[in-house]
């Protein structure tokens, strides 16, 4: 393959990402743990790239899983993490999505001596715990998200209402765990079982 031929020679590689096309989803990086020596450059990578989160990943979860970029690189000793930064569902880029990914790659630069100055970092930064937790619709009709990529939610708290055409309340979606928001699925008609939400519990400082 013509791109690894070239990453391959690589100290450090980002793969860049925006969120796909049906996702309102959480800033945060992802370090692929495959028990090897590059796990220790790909944590401080991960890290240094200062988002606000960062995400652990095995290669049984599907964005790190072996064939991925990162993966293939990883496990031929080339450090490589994922940045995650946009709205995809949007047909143009926000600003400061792209600024996100720009600060980043300026903040590796930075820490690994190739750029002078210190990495700007978040004011805190936090591990998202790996089990994923998804909201499937409990009912058919129109659904309305009131939360968010980012959000921080309650146990129960009440995230979204799904309606009948004529506004009035057919249920309550409500919030499984105490967690953060790591993707909103911004469809308007939905059917039982489509995905509304996928949660993360927030896992603790990174120590950054």
């Amino acid at each position: 393959h013509a791109n690894y031929k070239i990453l391959s020679k690589a100290d450090y590689h980002v793969d860049f990402r925006g969120g796909d096309f049906p996702e309102s989803h959480l800033v945060h990086t992802i370090q692929l743990r495959v028990g090897e020596k590059v796990d220790k450059t790909t944590a401080t990578m991960a890290k240094a790239f200062g988002l606000e989160y960062v995400l652990p990943g095995t290669p049984e979860i599907g964005h790190t899983s072996p064939g991925t970029m990162i993966h293939t690189l990883c496990t031929s000793g080339v450090a490589s993490i994922i940045s995650e930064s946009g709205l995809g569902y949007r047909t143009q880029p926000l600003e400061e999505f792209v600024e996100d990914h720009i600060r980043g790659t300026i903040n590796l630069l930075k820490h690994f001596g190739m750029m002078h100055g210190d990495p700007v970092m978040p004011a805190k930064q936090n591990y998202l715990d790996m089990e994923w937790c998804g909201v499937p619709a409990p009912e058919a009709g129109v659904f309305t998200a009131l939360a968010d990529y980012g959000d921080i939610l309650k146990e129960e708290q009440v995230i979204g209402r799904i309606t009948d055409i004529d506004g009035s309340l057919i249920s309550e979606v409500k919030s499984p765990i105490d967690g953060v928001v790591h993707t909103m699925y911004p469809a308007r008609l939905v059917f039982p079982g489509d995905n509304l939400y996928t949660l993360l519990k927030v896992d603790g400082p990174t120590g950054w």
